[in-house]
């Protein structure tokens, strides 16, 4: 797979150039197409570079304000293009990357699709964890993610397992009042009574 724009100047500008348009999807020229002639044209990975990231973060933003609008055919169209991107290529994962991933489960999420959602928030997890360990902040915010996106898929054994743990991890590492400390405490009462489990919950 060629980089994308490296040899063709004209294409690349003509991406940016849609990248730019607010709602680009309701032009002609669709930019999803243009990244799937790309990315669609060898299986073999190849590492992407800084116009790269930059071109999934501005398609991000776009997806985000698209389902914050209520446009979630748009926003699943852009999701779906930045997806394709993720599997096709390799990325260095760097923090600012791993949100980026948090971000797309997230809308998947918000979208209905808990099955894309639990696959790259499982990505997120992993690779939080193994750069900044269990106990971080982040690894933890991300697995309670994952804790969420199981409970969706009504796989409530596995969800409240996360929940206990993450409120097991919060209340020792933060405060019994802290948001997040909080907030793991309400996941857990939720999925005690998922469980049947009403005096717990």
């Amino acid at each position: 797979v060629e980089k994308l724009g490296m040899d063709d100047k004209k294409k690349m500008e003509e991406i940016k150039y849609e990248l730019n348009k607010p709602y680009y999807f309701t032009h002609s020229r669709n930019v999803n197409n243009i990244y799937k002639e790309k990315i669609l044209s060898n299986s073999n990975k190849k590492n992407v570079n800084k116009k790269q990231y930059k071109e999934i973060s501005n398609l991000m933003n776009i997806a985000t304000r698209s389902i914050q609008s209520g446009n979630y055919k748009e926003g699943r169209q852009i999701c779906n293009t930045v997806y394709s991107m993720i599997m096709n290529y390799n990325f260095s994962f760097s923090k600012k990357m791993i949100m980026q991933l948090g971000n797309l489960a997230n809308h998947y999420s918000n979208l209905g699709d808990y099955k894309k959602a639990l696959e790259l928030g499982l990505i997120v997890y992993k690779k939080n964890k193994e750069k900044l360990g269990e106990n971080h902040p982040d690894t933890l915010g991300s697995l309670y993610n994952l804790g969420a996106f199981y409970y969706e898929l009504s796989n409530y054994k596995k969800s409240f397992k996360i929940a206990k743990f993450v409120y097991d991890k919060r209340i020792l590492l933060l405060k019994k009042d802290h948001p997040d400390t909080l907030s793991s405490l309400n996941s857990l009462a939720i999925s005690y009574n998922n469980l049947c489990d009403y005096n717990k919950s």
